[in-house]
């Protein structure tokens, strides 16, 4: 059989045209016999110039596989002609062909759904340029970049609805942990800082921005992509490692200020120790967790993995991102109500001498209470962590919720059927339509005839 992946640079002979359609004449044989027989008899004629590309022999082999009469390509001097009248034909015979597949789609929904596929290109014409070394949409569907078809805006709407939804659980659990003693002025100060992390998120979302999926994944050893991404996640676990450090310290050694009921340890050199302490410790424990999530910043990370790959690695990125913050956070305000009446009892021994035996802690019952709290804010901080982590998987439930009326809800499968019926084929993480020529014609020929 001949290689239909060079379709466009391997010419086609007659010899060759009649040996590919003797081989595919298993049903009803007689019926090709006036092509056969023009194709040996007319090696430079009509049939044989229009048939001289793999493509065409195969649109014919297909057309006329299980049903039709093949002498009605004798009809056909022009290959032009007989491009569009075996690209009509295509569809309902791939489908009829495959049609032991389980798939209850009509030959019209299917022209329908590829067409609106085909018309990416146009769709896509002017959106913001991807990053260097991004696929490009001219000839490659890739699943988290479709997001257009379904109107740019209708598409980034719901996306920051959604991400809305997703904050709002943590935002609210959050909210609830302020203690009934506090201050009306606290709890002001605590909602505006909600909602100006919630107007964040939105305005994040809603960006004209295709959303790069996350890879827990390395590329391939060797690759330039596998050295960016180990060059961004440094830069990336050292940036926010020594923010966070930074914020824990200052936090911690400010707060006694405003609050000197507060004092974290006793005395000012207790507290700065125990302020470093936990500053260090924070530090590297979000920046080891913001290094092994980091997103790579071109599809150039997802090399060599089937087309739903990216997608599947950025919702289990975004899911081990949150566990992992969440779970730090969590040990974290353990480890710091448990070294508090640590620090109190070392200052106190060193202030009363022989006398601190009569002091007495439990630093357990530190730990303990941190965890009770710490689980409640960490799972605080999981749901806003997988709000913002999982925006290619959003961006993408988003554009199927607007894209019911022109593409099917399960997008999936209606792929891979159109891989197996031979409409489309897979690429690494794209999806391709078999041939160029088939895409320009769905894109042109939006509805059957």
């Amino acid at each position: 059989m001949l290689d239909t992946a060079r379709l466009e640079l391997v010419p086609v002979t007659a010899i060759q045209a009649h040996a590919y359609l003797a081989s595919r004449r298993a049903r009803n044989p007689e019926r090709w016999e006036p092509v056969l027989h023009t194709l040996r008899t007319q090696p430079d004629g009509a049939l044989a110039r229009t048939l001289s590309t793999p493509w065409r022999l195969t649109l014919a082999a297909t057309v006329y596989a299980e049903a039709g009469d093949p002498s009605e390509l004798l009809v056909y001097t022009s290959p032009s002609e007989l491009d569009e009248y075996l690209l009509a034909r295509y569809i309902p015979a791939a489908t009829l062909i495959h049609s032991g597949i389980a798939a209850p789609y009509t030959p019209a929904q299917i022209h329908s759904w590829l067409a609106c596929l085909a018309s990416f290109p146009e769709a896509d014409a002017d959106s913001v340029p991807e990053p260097r070394g991004a696929i490009s949409p001219t000839s490659e569907l890739v699943l988290h970049r479709l997001w257009p078809l379904a109107g740019r805006w209708r598409v980034r709407t719901i996306d920051a609805a959604l991400s809305l939804l997703t904050f709002l659980p943590g935002a609210a659990l959050f909210y609830a942990q302020i203690p009934e003693v506090a201050s009306s002025t606290s709890k002001r100060v605590t909602a505006f800082a909600i909602c100006a992390v919630a107007l964040a998120l939105v305005f994040r979302s809603g960006s004209r921005r295709t959303p790069q999926p996350a890879a827990l994944r390395w590329p391939k050893s060797g690759t330039r992509a596998r050295r960016q991404l180990a060059a961004r996640r440094r830069r990336m676990g050292a940036t926010v490692g020594l923010a966070t450090g930074l914020a824990v310290g200052l936090a911690l050694l400010l707060v006694p200020v405003t609050n000197p009921d507060l004092t974290f340890g006793g005395p000012f050199e207790a507290a700065l120790t125990y302020a470093a302490v936990l500053s260090l410790t924070a530090g590297f424990a979000f920046g080891s967790v913001a290094a092994l999530t980091v997103r790579p910043r071109d599809d150039a990370a997802h090399d060599g993995l089937d087309p739903w790959g990216p997608l599947r690695g950025d919702l289990l990125a975004g899911a081990v991102s949150a566990c992992a913050y969440a779970v730090t956070l969590s040990l974290l305000l353990a480890l710091a109500e448990g070294l508090a009446p640590t620090a109190q009892w070392l200052t106190s021994a060193l202030q009363l001498g022989a006398d601190y035996g009569t002091f007495t802690y439990d630093p357990a019952s530190g730990f303990e209470s941190g965890m009770r709290s710490g689980a409640r804010y960490g799972l605080a901080l999981g749901f806003l962590i997988i709000s913002i982590r999982i925006a290619a998987v959003r961006r993408y439930v988003a554009f199927l919720l607007c894209a019911r009326a022109r593409l099917p809800w399960h997008l999936g499968a209606f792929l891979a059927w159109s891989c197996a019926a031979g409409l489309l084929r897979t690429s690494g993480s794209t999806y391709q339509f078999r041939h160029r020529e088939l895409q320009r014609w769905l894109a042109r020929t939006p509805t059957t005839s």
